[in-house]
């Protein structure tokens, strides 16, 4: 007997531990124990939504049209697909007679009574590991509340001890110390600056940069906190000494700007180096002062290059310059109602998606639960007519999944009414941040910035333009 064993672990299964050398270990002494030759066929990181894009699933069909492969194994039966896909899988297994192989038991997919099984199976299958997976979540979240450290990486100046959990590591405590100082009176890009002119590198060997250090002088846990809630780890940094270096943070010459805290981030890209522009804000004389500069930023005492043809834009006046030209595109109301129905097309795309995800786990239930009632006398007949009509309406909803037809139409006319009858420029000056990206988004696809032009790509089928300045 020719046994092809089929493996897939996606990111998911990788979250719950069930890794390829487990299934492996499990499935070759299954082979071994009845004499079977076996051919492995493992997929990594493979979502099971589609067949076509398992490389190593088409292979194992190949073999199988080829006569090669006489039966197929593998750990259970959701690892061929958990999707509607394996409807389709379970029709080509049936008509070259091949059957499934689990640790547990074989299906014949030609007897009617294993084709149930197989389906209802897969079923419970899929509801345990969801339940688990829940357990799993919540046995998390006990042990933080419960303040235990649950592994990973340790902090800077703390070393992980098996048995005991976390403990100061005495040598980079004293650089993380030494910081935690130096933050009460010094402003990060000072303390970087410092750390690599003495070649002092990051627990990682790699020389300091200002967001890696700003995120230490942030971390409460060196507290022995997080979130307010008393860890059970050593202090390494008073509590009251934390919370003036987040009062000298506050009060700090300069700091990066969140990305919602202003018009165009995310959108800008630099011509030179292809990297996106990011905000940054100067304090001199207690005015401040915005722009927009590349990521590519020089570090004092690394060997990071920096964009030759960088420079600091003036925030207030791209912005002015954007919008100006988003309300000249704008003058068409056509366009503007163009946009409009694309954000509302996508944004219902994932309602009804959700919604549609819903109605599945729904009927997966279901199914799972037909095992129980013909436990409790449900007819055999009965039992099969509503396992097929349950078949029936997943497939359907994995379509509507798969497919660009849900989307759900909206009401244009009266968009049109309320644009024409309010003044659009006045009112986009009264919104928010959150409300006037919303609207630029619409618009505008990529901005690309050079030092004496910009350039303007559009989501609509509008030719790209540049505009030329002198400065911004």
């Amino acid at each position: 007997m020719n046994v092809g064993i089929y493996i897939r672990v996606s990111t998911e299964d990788q979250v719950k531990k069930f890794s390829i050398p487990a299934q492996q270990k499990i499935l070759i002494s299954l082979a071994e124990k009845n004499s079977w030759n076996y051919t492995l066929f493992i997929e990594k990181g493979i979502s099971g939504e589609k067949v076509e894009n398992r490389p190593e699933i088409q292979r194992l069909f190949k073999e199988i049209e080829a006569g090669k492969i006489n039966m197929i194994a593998v750990i259970d039966i959701d690892r061929l697909s958990r999707s509607a896909e394996i409807f389709k899988i379970k029709e080509f297994l049936k008509r070259h007679n091949i059957q499934i192989a689990t640790p547990n038991r074989t299906y014949d997919l030609r007897s009617e009574d294993d084709d149930f099984f197989s389906d209802i199976l897969g079923s419970v299958s899929k509801l345990e590991k969801q339940k688990l997976l829940a357990r799993t979540k919540r046995g998390i979240e006990e042990a933080k509340f419960s303040g235990k450290w649950l592994g990973g990486h340790p902090p800077d100046g703390y070393r992980f001890i098996h048995g005991k959990g976390l403990e100061i590591d005495e040598d980079r405590a004293l650089i993380i110390t030494q910081i935690f100082e130096l933050a009460q009176t010094c402003s990060p890009q000072q303390i970087v600056n410092e750390l690599n002119k003495k070649c002092i590198l990051t627990q990682r060997n790699r020389y300091w940069g200002r967001t890696t250090l700003i995120r230490i002088l942030k971390r409460e846990l060196y507290t022995g906190r997080r979130n307010g809630i008393q860890l059970k780890i050593p202090v390494l940094i008073p509590h009251e000494q934390w919370i003036a270096v987040q009062q000298n943070l506050r009060k700090r010459l300069c700091y990066s700007d969140n990305k919602q805290s202003n018009l165009l981030s995310s959108l800008l890209e630099c011509g030179y180096c292809g990297k996106k522009l990011h905000s940054w804000t100067t304090t001199k004389k207690d005015k401040k002062h915005r722009y927009y500069r590349c990521a590519s930023i020089r570090r004092e005492g690394t060997n990071q290059v920096k964009c030759a043809e960088s420079k600091l834009i003036k925030m207030q006046n791209l912005d002015t310059l954007l919008i100006d030209d988003f309300f000249k595109i704008c003058g068409d109301i056509n366009k503007i109602i163009k946009g409009y129905k694309m954000i509302l097309l996508v944004e219902d795309k994932a309602k009804k998606k959700q919604i549609l995800k819903n109605e599945l786990k729904s009927l997966e239930l279901k199914k799972a639960n037909l095992l129980q009632a013909i436990e409790k006398g449900l007819d055999w007949e009965e039992a099969k007519k509503r396992k097929d009509e349950i078949d029936r309406q997943i497939q359907n909803i994995e379509h509507q999944l798969s497919s660009d037809e849900n989307k759900m139409m909206i009401n244009l006319t009266d968009f049109k009414k309320y644009i024409k009858k309010i003044d659009l420029r006045k009112k986009f000056d009264s919104w928010g941040i959150k409300e006037k990206r919303r609207l630029l988004f619409l618009l505008f696809k990529k901005i690309v910035i050079y030092k004496d032009k910009i350039k303007i790509y559009y989501h609509f089928p509008i030719d790209s333009k540049v505009i030329t300045y002198n400065r911004l």
